[in-house]
């Protein structure tokens, strides 16, 4: 029997795991019971979780592989564990805990992209600084039929040139350079690809819309065509009943999975005098079932139990 309890969390998705110790070590049983309330919840959140980095780094290692990417922020404690803050760190003013704020999942153009992320909060403003969370699965799931039957047929092209938006507009393009440079040296070398828009998920063989403002157009279509279908999704996705706002404590800790979400970290607090501070693990999940690549219905093929 698993050694914790949980509740929902939220409408549209999550779970709230009391009862647990994160920073100790978890038996097997433990962690294949988290992984199927993950799995089936889309979103776990443990209150309370007053972890380490390498806690944290520990914790995360159960449910995947981190990403081989290079950290713009290590931890010094754990340089798998990478430091979301507002805040100068040794010296260097990061403006990088503003990419977050749209409706997004993680390296989305990159052929295998963030499969889950686990998030921890160290400090946090005194009002603000919430996290949107969009279910998917339910977005998909409430297209009419014959939409369903469209979408499931096509691909968009992801970019991760498309500007950003933040308060009070565009980024200005001196700044979009900067920022595409930067991210460019992260993203391993990859620019734009084409991924499904009825993502079906590689452990569950649940469908969902794979969107958000990465996306650029949809394969085979006019610019003008595309747009009014994306721009439909993405407003489809985000309807209030589909989504769960947190509103972070110090010690708060989200497991999320990736695959069948998107998030919006807001910034809706004083970024100048208000530190905010997360720790963050971004993972891989193994397994030729288990990847985070984006399957469309004609590619995934279920694995026999």
């Amino acid at each position: 029997m698993p050694s914790f309890q949980i509740r929902p969390l939220g409408y549209a998705m999550g779970g709230i795991v009391t009862g647990i110790d994160l920073r100790k070590p978890l038996d097997d049983d433990t962690v294949d019971a988290l992984r199927k309330e993950w799995l089936d919840r889309t979103l776990l959140y443990f209150p309370d979780q007053d972890l380490s980095a390498p806690e944290l780094a520990r914790f995360a290692r159960y449910f995947g592989q981190y990403e081989k990417l290079p950290l713009r922020n290590h931890h010094v404690d754990d340089h798998d564990v990478e430091i979301l803050t507002n805040q100068t760190i040794n010296g260097v003013v990061w403006d990088g805990y503003k990419n977050g704020q749209d409706w997004h999942t993680d390296r989305s153009y990159t052929t295998c992209p963030t499969a889950a992320i686990v998030l921890s909060a160290k400090t946090i403003p005194e009002v603000g600084g919430d996290t949107l969370f969009a279910n998917m699965y339910m977005a998909y799931d409430r297209l009419s039929p014959a939409m369903r039957r469209i979408v499931d047929d096509l691909y968009a092209i992801h970019d991760r040139e498309l500007p950003l938006v933040f308060k009070g507009g565009l980024v200005p393009r001196e700044v979009q350079a900067k920022m595409q440079k930067a991210s460019a040296k992260f993203a391993a070398g990859e620019t734009a690809i084409l991924q499904p828009i009825a993502r079906v998920h590689p452990e569950t063989g649940r469908r969902s819309l794979y969107l958000g403002k990465r996306v650029r157009e949809i394969a085979g279509m006019t610019e003008e065509e595309s747009k009014a279908i994306i721009d439909f999704l993405n407003r489809h996705a985000v309807q209030y009943e589909f989504t769960y706002r947190h509103r972070w404590k110090a010690n708060d800790l989200l497991f999320w999975d990736n695959r069948c979400t998107m998030h919006n970290a807001l910034l809706d607090y004083d970024l100048a005098n208000d530190p905010r501070t997360l720790y963050k693990c971004a993972l891989t999940i193994e397994g030729k079932s288990e990847t985070g690549r984006p399957y469309s219905r004609e590619e995934f093929e279920p694995v026999a139990a």
